[in-house]
């Protein structure tokens, strides 16, 4: 995974098949970790427009690479609320699970 500043977004490799000839690679993966509202203004955005800023963020970490993409494909989640015990302050523990699935429902 690569983390850029071109609408705070990561681009993420394959885990398999890094020496085939073609795969798939995650452009602009658009989370929110540092500002909530980025997902939302990023979605807003036309979808050639999402596609132009994933291929300028591979453009930015692998210089002349970007013409090597083909087939784009933007897809818009809605929001996805997580929890587990991996989640918690109180992890491995099922008081972490019970406390992550409490704070999911408020979200929700």
């Amino acid at each position: 995974m690569s983390i850029n500043n071109m609408g705070e977004s990561e681009s993420m490799y394959p885990s398999s098949g890094l020496d085939d000839e073609r795969g798939v690679i995650v452009g602009a993966y658009v989370a929110g970790w540092t500002h909530q509202t980025t997902p939302e203004a990023f979605v807003k955005l036309p979808i050639a427009e999402q596609i132009r800023i994933s291929a300028g963020s591979i453009e930015a970490l692998h210089p002349g690479k970007s013409r090597l993409l083909t087939a784009p494909v933007a897809i818009n989640w809605g929001p996805i609320t997580f929890a587990g015990q991996h989640l918690s302050y109180v992890g491995l523990w099922q008081e972490g699970s019970a406390l992550s699935a409490h704070e999911a429902v408020k979200i929700v």
